[in-house]
């Protein structure tokens, strides 16, 4: 049941129209299992029903939903990642469109098979009764034969390599943060790696590695949407370097705390009005476990290292570093940086929040001065690209709402009424040269 659809329907027609929308979803909720976000979804609506009676309607209705012998469902990070494998459309041709959770096998057993056991303990068949589990050879995949022309979401379940000859696989969108990528040929290691896809600053790697018996590896979690045959699809991807992360993001994904006190810090963060079914997730993951001989199942000791949400910095943590990268590795001016670094992620946020940090940032860099009036920022020339401050309304406001809150958090800036201040105990900010800590990058491990 797309939510968005179903508040359109429960607005549209006059008051008479209405009320029916509303008593036909009582009928029909008996097939769905409503989370809490879906009622305070439903409780918005009725805030802006002006017909008294309809708004009555819905009131009654809702109730009865609410106190129903069908539970309300406290919302997970599972079940937010998966809302669209819940639900079942039917295309104008008449067929059933439903959801896939998909791994390869080769000739001697299923790959990542804790990881399918992982995630299968959350698909419930009452709550997707459409998700169908299957998996494909590795070496002679019949992709058409498992329904993907039924399909409107799918999970894969291992590294996208493994899957190259399905489509879908082409249709990813080319700006994902995150792939993984096969060992080269001069590694020593002979296995694949996380990859951060940063634009301006170049590949940076996250390297699975071993030591004696001890594995180090990365892992991705993904949603996004793609379109195929000109219907959306929804695709999420659960993947490591090696067997060992895609076991830890497949148990991560139904452990991550998901409360509504951070929900809103994460779509705050972000910078976003909501989160709902639609928005991009990428994560990226450490993990470490011992390897045994003869294999044993893996006992993974891992942590989430950052979670972006659509174009979204890292909601999980502040950076500790700021790189202002310039062509020469000088500044002069703000229209000499070419991009941010905040760690070693490229910061993607753009429009004001953007411009705004860049010209904090170099006003440091040039001045030397962690504290700075709102009236020096204003009318720096040096600051502003376009000759003029981009700041509208209250200016202490626009830096607590925007650049404290969705860029420069409270861990790195204090915002008064007079200016701000940068608090460098926690964070470094330092100018480099464009792609002098980029190309051919490696993360260190842990």
């Amino acid at each position: 049941m797309n939510m968005s659809k179903l508040q359109a329907k429960l607005r549209a027609g006059d008051p008479a129209a209405r009320k029916e929308s509303w008593k036909a979803l009582l009928q029909e909720h008996r097939n769905h299992s409503f989370s809490r976000l879906d009622a305070k979804a439903l409780q918005s609506v009725l805030l802006t029903e002006d017909d008294l009676d309809a708004r009555t309607t819905g009131m009654i209705c809702l109730d009865q939903i609410l106190h129903s012998t069908v539970p309300v469902i406290q919302e997970s990070f599972h079940s937010w990642l998966f809302h669209s494998f819940r639900h079942t459309r039917i295309d104008p041709g008449g067929t059933k469109k439903g959801s896939l959770v998909v791994t390869v096998c080769d000739n001697e057993y299923i790959r990542d098979v804790q990881a399918l056991v992982a995630m299968a303990r959350h698909f419930p068949s009452d709550r997707y009764p459409r998700t169908v589990f299957r998996h494909v050879a590795l070496h002679a995949p019949d992709w058409e034969e498992i329904g993907l022309h039924r399909t409107e979401a799918i999970c894969f379940i291992g590294r996208p390599s493994l899957f190259n000859e399905c489509r879908i696989i082409d249709e990813f969108p080319r700006d994902l943060r995150f792939s993984i990528e096969p060992p080269g040929a001069d590694e020593a290691m002979p296995f694949s790696n996380v990859c951060q896809n940063r634009p301006r600053a170049g590949r940076f790697i996250y390297p699975t590695t071993q030591e004696a018996v001890r594995r180090h590896d990365y892992a991705i979690v993904q949603r996004f949407g793609i379109t195929l045959n000109g219907q959306k699809v929804i695709v999420v991807v659960v993947a490591g370097g090696t067997s060992l992360g895609t076991l830890a993001a497949a148990k991560w994904i139904t452990t991550f705390p998901w409360d509504e006190e951070r929900r809103t810090e994460y779509r705050t963060a972000a910078g976003l009005d909501t989160l709902d079914w639609s928005t991009r997730v990428e994560a990226l993951l450490s993990v470490s476990a011992t390897v045994h001989s003869p294999a044993r199942p893996w006992k993974t000791l891992g942590e989430a290292k950052g979670l972006y949400l659509n174009k979204s910095r890292n909601v999980l943590k502040a950076p500790s570093r700021i790189s202002v990268a310039t062509d020469s590795g000088t500044l002069r001016t703000a229209s000499d940086v070419r991009y941010l670094l905040f760690d070693d992620d490229e910061v993607e946020f753009r429009g004001v929040d953007h411009t705004t940090v860049v010209a904090v940032c170099v006003k440091y860099c040039l001045d030397g001065r962690p504290d700075m009036s709102l009236t020096d920022l204003r009318d720096d020339p040096r600051l502003w690209p376009n000759g003029s401050w981009p700041v509208t309304g209250s200016p202490p406001d626009f830096f607590r709402e925007h650049v404290q809150k969705r860029a420069l958090p409270k861990e790195i800036i204090e915002v008064s009424m007079e200016g701000l201040n940068l608090k460098l105990e926690n964070c470094k900010i330092e100018v480099i040269r464009a792609g002098s800590r980029a190309s051919g990058a490696t993360a260190e491990s842990e």
